[in-house]
């Protein structure tokens, strides 16, 4: 591509596009990626690898850019690559970035069981477990069920802080939402008798 394509300004179908894209975030090639990126700005699939690869690279502002030229491309933007970027602001260590977008996405309702279990478990990740706790109420009150690994994250971590009260408090939870426990779930609460 770069030896013969390119110096003949030859510009790639859409299918050997994705997959140079693919190849080229794969390798950590991101100027190789961006100007692939540059070549179809309306693709959202190629925006969403480009974020991914910034994230690779810890590179939030390059990830922020590749949100920000699909929005302005008048691309229709849904909770996948809301939630995207938000895992950039997460992976990036980034958490006020992470809230101020989580509390965009849940202003324009893009927020799903995803964004709230990407954010539990950044809270849970800093030691902050009342706050993904009340992020669990949260859901709930949003009509959005928590997932089995919603429940087991947070259990864990009450385990972990020796929180007894809080870990049958949540298995109540747990049970009144209709959600079964599964063998992670006994496999945490085993840990606990430790």
């Amino acid at each position: 591509y770069e030896e013969e394509m390119v110096p003949k300004q030859v510009k790639p179908d859409p299918a050997l596009s994705d997959l140079l894209m693919k190849a080229a975030v794969n390798s950590g090639r991101g100027s190789l990626a961006q100007g692939l990126l540059e070549q179809s700005p309306g693709d959202a699939a190629k925006h969403v690898a480009m974020i991914k690869a910034c994230v690779k690279e810890r590179n939030l502002e390059g990830a922020v850019n590749g949100f920000n030229k699909l929005r302005q491309g008048g691309v229709h933007m849904n909770a996948m690559i809301h939630n995207c970027l938000l895992d950039a602001c997460v992976q990036c260590g980034d958490t006020a970035a992470a809230k101020e977008h989580f509390q965009q996405m849940k202003e324009v309702d893009f927020a799903d069981v995803v964004s709230y279990n990407t954010m539990l478990k950044s809270y849970l990740h800093m030691g902050m477990v009342d706050d993904a706790s009340q992020l669990l109420e949260e859901m709930s009150g949003r009509g959005l069920a928590a997932t089995k690994d919603t429940y087991n994250e947070l259990l864990n971590a009450k385990v972990q802080s020796k929180d007894r009260r809080g870990m049958w408090k949540l298995i109540e939870q747990m049970q009144a939402a209709g959600t079964i426990p599964n063998s992670s779930t006994c496999s945490i609460l085993l840990k606990s008798l430790t």
